[in-house]
């Protein structure tokens, strides 16, 4: 297919639809990763949308957002690692397999133009450096994985050493919204809300219900008033 702007419109909407369907199947008709799947879709395919044929666009944005579905899962039991939104799933993984996978289905095609006094390893039949499976992996290592993961992580690592990873146990509960702002519905505020009741148990259980913030302390100043 020729590299023209519709040509790439119509790979793009193709791997966004192969996304959606294949996520939407596989979620039995989850929302969240109806959607997810469909952006997992476009990301995967974003590494070879110019030179894709559109059914190898539809199906990479299918297979990535598969395999980017079933990584979430897997990381989050394996490991306990709770990817909230889906983020680290849709971009992280979906992109890492796109640049894989287009090392694979693009090999051969003239990657750059070719530098002064630079021997590339793989090269085209013009002499022009070639997209291979090595290079995409080692780039794929080098942007997820050295500039991506490492840096989150060290700074990660700094924010958990001084307490500012994650808010308490009994706020992750209850929803941050839910603790900082109250109810959304003031005419509702006589009655208990679930959320309210599991921060409760939470603060006592965890030993923080006299904190300042904390769900105990409003209940206090409420009969104080």
């Amino acid at each position: 297919m020729p590299t023209t702007l519709s040509g790439i419109t119509l790979n793009f909407l193709l791997s966004l639809t192969g996304g959606m369907m294949a996520t939407y199947l596989i979620s039995k008709g989850d929302a969240f990763w109806t959607f997810s799947g469909g952006l997992a879709g476009i990301i995967g395919a974003s590494a070879g949308n110019d030179l894709y044929h559109p059914l190898q666009a539809l199906l990479v944005g299918a297979i990535v957002a598969v395999i980017a579905y079933k990584l979430h899962y897997l990381v989050e039991r394996r490991f306990k690692l709770d990817d909230a939104v889906g983020a680290v799933a849709v971009h992280g993984y979906s992109g890492f397999l796109g640049v894989v996978i287009a090392g694979f289905l693009l090999w051969g095609y003239p990657a750059a133009p070719l530098g002064e006094g630079v021997s590339p390893w793989f090269t085209t039949a013009e002499g022009l450096p070639a997209v291979n499976p090595l290079g995409n992996l080692i780039g794929a290592v080098i942007m997820f994985g050295v500039l991506g993961f490492l840096p989150a992580f060290v700074l990660c690592k700094v924010l958990d050493r001084f307490g500012l990873l994650r808010v308490p146990r009994a706020v992750e509960l209850a929803g941050l919204d839910t603790h900082d702002y109250g109810d959304a519905y003031p005419y509702f505020q006589e009655h208990e809300t679930p959320f309210e009741t599991i921060e409760r148990a939470a603060a006592i259980e965890d030993g923080v219900a006299t904190l300042p913030g904390s769900i105990a302390t409003e209940d206090a100043s409420r009969r104080d008033a």
